[in-house]
C-alpha cells in the first residue's frame, strides 16, 4: 500500500470561519482576525475532538490523497461516501491491455492466485466481463481521494486497531503527512 498526501488546503480559512461566532460586527474583520488568529489555533485543538457541531470547521480543511491499495482494502474504504470523492485507475479500460504480473498485486497475494488469474486472462481473450468477475482481491488499484479532516477523523476513529493491516498503514501514513494531525486523533 502506498499513501501520499498530494495537497491540503483550507486551514486558515477554516479557523477564521470558526472564530466568526466570537466577532463583534462593529470591528474591522481583518484587524480582528490578525489579533484573533493565535487564539483560534489554540481553540481549534480543543474543539477538534468535540462532536455535535463543535468541530464543524474540520469539514472545510480539504485533503487530496493518492492511494495505491488492494481491492480488499478499497471495498472497505468505499464504505465512506459522504464528504469523500475519488477518481481511480480503470480496470474497465486497462485490465485487458496486458497480462498480469506479480507487481500488479499486493505483497502476500499467493502465487497460485496470480497464476490462476493469468490463466483466466489468457483464456478470456479480452472479455472484460470474465476478467472483472475473476479479479483477485489482492489486485492493486490507484485512486485519488479528496476528503476533509472531519471525514478523516471519522475513518481513523472507526478503523484504528482494525484487524485488516492496511488500515494501520493508511492511518499512520496520513497522520505522518497531514499538516495538523492533532485534529485527527
Amino acid at each position: 500500500m502506498q499513501v501520499k498526501v498530494i495537497e491540503e488546503h483550507g486551514h486558515d480559512a477554516a479557523l477564521r470561519g470558526m472564530s466568526y461566532s466570537f466577532m463583534d460586527r462593529s470591528l474591522d474583520v481583518d484587524e480582528w482576525w490578525n489579533a484573533q488568529q493565535p487564539r483560534a489555533e489554540k481553540r481549534a485543538v480543543l474543539l477538534a475532538p468535540k462532536e455535535g457541531g463543535h468541530n464543524s470547521f474540520l469539514e472545510t480543511i480539504t485533503v487530496w490523497i493518492d492511494i495505491e491499495a488492494c481491492r480488499a482494502w478499497w471495498s472497505e474504504m468505499d464504505r465512506y461516501r459522504v464528504g469523500k470523492t475519488q477518481l481511480s485507475q480503470s480496470t474497465m479500460h486497462t485490465l485487458s491491455k496486458r497480462g498480469p504480473v506479480p507487481e500488479d498485486f499486493e505483497e502476500g497475494t499467493h502465487w497460485r492466485v496470480i497464476d490462476a488469474f493469468t490463466d483466466v486472462w489468457l483464456s478470456a481473450k479480452g472479455d472484460i466481463n470474465v476478467l472483472k468477475m475473476n479479479l483477485p482481491e489482492g489486485f492493486l488499484q490507484r485512486r485519488m481521494v479528496c476528503l476533509n479532516y472531519k471525514v478523516l477523523r471519522n475513518i481513523i476513529a472507526q478503523r484504528e486497531g482494525h484487524r485488516l493491516k492496511w488500515w494501520g498503514v493508511f492511518i499512520e501514513s496520513v497522520l505522518s503527512q497531514v499538516k495538523n494531525p492533532e485534529y485527527l486523533k
